[in-house]
C-alpha cells in the first residue's frame, strides 16, 4: 500500500477496501508515533483517492508540524494529497503551513526528490488559491524575503531533476500569475532572469524547455524584463529554442516579437523575427 500508483479504472475498487473509519482512525495516530514515516506514506497514498481525504484530515496538524523536523518532505508530500480537498487546503494554509513550508526550503540539504515534495504542497497550497497566496507573501515579508525566493530559485538550477525544474516552475508561473507585483520584485529584485531563465530555456528536458517558455511569456510585459533578459543571453536561448522545438514551441515566436531587439541598448516590442534573424 505504502507506493500504490494504480491506473484509474482500478482505483475505486482498490482504494474501497480502505474506506474504514476505524483503519484511518489507526494511520492518522501513527503519524505521531514511532512509526510516523510508514504512516506519513499510507497518507499519502490513501490522500490519492477523494472518498478517504475527509477521514485523513485529523493527520493535518502533525503532518505540518513534521514540516519542522528533520525529514520535511515526508509531511510535505502527505499534506500536499490531504490539500487537494478543498476544506483541507484551507485548514492546511490556515495552520501556517506555507511559512513552515519555506522555512524548510531555506533549509535546504534535500536530495531532488525531497525538494520536490517541498515544492509541489507549496504549489497546490498556492496556485489558485487567493489564501495560500496570501500567505506567501505574509511569509515572505516576515523573514527575508530576498533569501526565501532565491531559495526557491536555486531549485531551478537543479539540473540532475528535470522533474524538480518543472514543478518549480509551475510554483512560481502560478504566483505570477496571480500576482502582477510579484512579477515586477522577482524581475527586478531576483536573478530569475539575471541567470536562472535563460539557462531553463536551453535545458536538455524538452519539458523544461516548454515551462520556461511559459514563465517567461507571463513575464514579457513586466517592467525591466525586456533589458534584463537580454543582457542575460536570454534572446539566444531562445532563438536556439525556437529551433530545437519548432513543431512545439509555436508560442515562442509570440514572446520573441516581444523581445524584437533594438540597436543594442535594449529589447522593444516589434515585427515577428526573420528567419534569418531566428538562424543567428
Amino acid at each position: 500500500m505504502s507506493d500504490a500508483r494504480l491506473p484509474p479504472p482500478r482505483r475505486a475498487s482498490y482504494y474501497s477496501q480502505f474506506d474504514e473509519p476505524a483503519l484511518l482512525a489507526v494511520i492518522v495516530a501513527a503519524v505521531s508515533g514511532p512509526s510516523s514515516a510508514a504512516a506519513k506514506r499510507c497518507v499519502r497514498n490513501l490522500a490519492r483517492s477523494p472518498d478517504l481525504r475527509q477521514g485523513l484530515m485529523p493527520a493535518i496538524p502533525a503532518l505540518i508540524d513534521s514540516l519542522d523536523g528533520v525529514a520535511p518532505h515526508e509531511g510535505a508530500a502527505a499534506l500536499c494529497n490531504v490539500a487537494c480537498l478543498n476544506e483541507a487546503k484551507e485548514k492546511v494554509v490556515a495552520s501556517g503551513a506555507v511559512a513552515r513550508l519555506l522555512a524548510a526550503v531555506r533549509r535546504g540539504g534535500l536530495v531532488p526528490d525531497a525538494a520536490e515534495d517541498l515544492v509541489a504542497c507549496l504549489g497546490v497550497l498556492t496556485g489558485g488559491f487567493k489564501p495560500g497566496i496570501e500567505a506567501l507573501f505574509q511569509a515572505v515579508a516576515e523573514e527575508d524575503g530576498s533569501a526565501t525566493v532565491e531559495s526557491l530559485i536555486d531549485l531551478l538550477r537543479q539540473d540532475e531533476s528535470p522533474s524538480l525544474q518543472s514543478v518549480a516552475i509551475d510554483v512560481f508561473g502560478g504566483i505570477c500569475a496571480a500576482s502582477p507585483r510579484f512579477r515586477g520584485c522577482l524581475v527586478q529584485e531576483s536573478s530569475l532572469v539575471r541567470e536562472a531563465l535563460p539557462e531553463l530555456l536551453r535545458s536538455d528536458s524538452a519539458e523544461v524547455r516548454l515551462a520556461a517558455l511559459e514563465l517567461a511569456r507571463l513575464l514579457v510585459e513586466s517592467d525591466g524584463f525586456r533589458e534584463a533578459f537580454q543582457r542575460a543571453g536570454g534572446v539566444g536561448a531562445l532563438q536556439a529554442l525556437l529551433e530545437r522545438d519548432r513543431q512545439s514551441s509555436a508560442g515562442g515566436f509570440g514572446l520573441m516579437a516581444a523581445l524584437q531587439l533594438d540597436d543594442g541598448t535594449g529589447i522593444r516590442g516589434a515585427r515577428a523575427p526573420s528567419q534569418r534573424e531566428l538562424a543567428q
